[in-house]
């Protein structure tokens, strides 16, 4: 349910907010190595492209993670393409800091898992189009 999706969000934003800054705090003279781990980032010649991220599935009550670093638009795709929503459903996916939420006709995003704006509409036979 919602309520307990919200929770396990928030407690795995607590876990990651304890480990950033733990390793922050032994990066020493590193600066901000310590953080990069947590950050989506693409590489320097690639300034260009879609930046990456961690994508997350919930299912069985647990986040699992999709292998590998992926664009926001292929997260979106691999949780969601293809799969309808019904009327006052929705169901929920994670990619680097970003809640992202199945509504009927379309793939919702929030950074503070309270305020949720569009991202994709789905395309026919509840596709996600590509990015």
């Amino acid at each position: 349910d919602e309520a307990g999706i919200a929770a396990a969000l928030a407690e795995r934003r607590e876990a990651r907010a304890a480990q950033s800054a733990a390793a922050a705090g032994t990066a020493g003279a590193a600066g901000t190595a310590g953080t990069a781990a947590a950050t989506p980032s693409t590489p320097a010649s690639a300034s260009t492209a879609a930046p990456l991220g961690a994508c997350w599935r919930y299912a069985g009550n647990e986040w699992r993670r999709l292998p590998g670093d992926i664009t926001l638009n292929a997260c979106a795709q691999q949780l969601f393409g293809g799969r309808c929503e019904k009327t006052g459903g929705a169901t929920y996916g994670r990619w680097g800091e970003e809640t992202l939420r199945l509504v009927p006709g379309r793939v919702e995003v929030s950074s503070d898992n309270r305020t949720f704006r569009a991202a994709f509409d789905q395309g026919p036979n509840c596709s996600i189009p590509n990015g």
